[in-house]
C-alpha cells in the first residue's frame, strides 16, 4: 500500500467509539475501510497475475514455519493448501 492506511472500522456490535485503535493487529471483527480495501484489492489482483506467485507463496509459508519453530521450539509447518494451489495455478 502506498500512503497512509485509513485503518479499520470498529465491529458492528461495538458501535463507533472515539478510542478505537483502527489497527490490523488483531482479529476483533473489525471492518476494513473502503479507503484501505481498494489498494488491497489491487495488490491481490497484481499478485494473481504474478507468474512466480506459487513460488512466492511457498517461500512465505516456509519462512513463517521457520519463524514459529524458532520462537516456540515446536514442530510447526505452514502449508499452501490444495485449494490455494489451484487458485495460484489458474
Amino acid at each position: 500500500m502506498v500512503g497512509r492506511q485509513a485503518g479499520t472500522l470498529s465491529p458492528d456490535d461495538m458501535g463507533q467509539f472515539a478510542d478505537w485503535p483502527k489497527t490490523y493487529d488483531t482479529n476483533d471483527g473489525q471492518w476494513v475501510s473502503a479507503q484501505d480495501c481498494r489498494p488491497v484489492g489491487r495488490a491481490f489482483a497484481k499478485a494473481l497475475n504474478d507468474p512466480k506467485r506459487m513460488e512466492r507463496a511457498s517461500a512465505v509459508a516456509q519462512a513463517r514455519s521457520e519463524a514459529v519453530r524458532a520462537a516456540t521450539g515446536a514442530s510447526y509447518e505452514v502449508r499452501v493448501e490444495a485449494t490455494i494451489r489451484r487458485l495460484f495455478e489458474r
